[in-house]
């Protein structure tokens, strides 16, 4: 991991280096959104504000409508014939600038939170993929989702478990 110009001179002068992907760096706040999408089209989504990020894994979300990045987010879906559940990843920089960082076609480890606020995608994709009718649903609850983790080790063979 670089961060520094530096840092990446000297990784650079090591040797071979295999290929990168240089992103700038954005200070601001991690939103997101979950779409079920049919070739293209998006027939339902929730967008969040991701409040507290660890790792890269959203440790507090909120629902949280964004015109824009719906927006966006139906345009990636269109232009890119998108199937099925898709996850799309966006930060807001402090000065207002939204940026789109990547879009994942398939199930996001926080789809969690669409199901609690009421619309359920993955259970909706099943539907929709055994041919069964896709009924209205309402806008989504205004939920927040808190997740706490703990690490423990298992040590095999007689060890102490932590």
């Amino acid at each position: 991991r670089c961060t520094s110009m530096r840092g990446l001179l000297s990784m650079l002068e090591a040797g071979p280096f295999p290929e990168l992907i240089v992103q700038e760096f954005i200070r601001g706040t991690e939103f997101s959104t979950d779409a079920l999408c049919d070739n293209g089209k998006v027939l339902y989504m929730t967008c969040r504000r991701n409040l507290r990020v660890n790792c890269s894994i959203p440790m507090e979300s909120e629902i949280w409508h964004d015109y824009l990045m719906s927006e966006y987010t139906r345009t990636i879906a269109e232009k890119a014939a998108l199937d099925g559940n898709i996850s799309v990843d966006f930060f807001v920089s402090d000065t207002g600038k939204a940026v789109a960082l990547e879009c994942n076609p398939r199930i996001s480890a926080t789809i969690g939170l669409s199901s609690h606020a009421g619309i359920n995608l993955v259970y909706l994709q099943v539907k929709r993929l055994l041919g069964e009718k896709l009924s209205q649903h309402p806008a989504p609850l205004p939920v927040v989702m808190r997740r706490e983790m703990s690490t423990s080790f298992k040590y095999q063979g007689g060890g102490q478990n932590c």
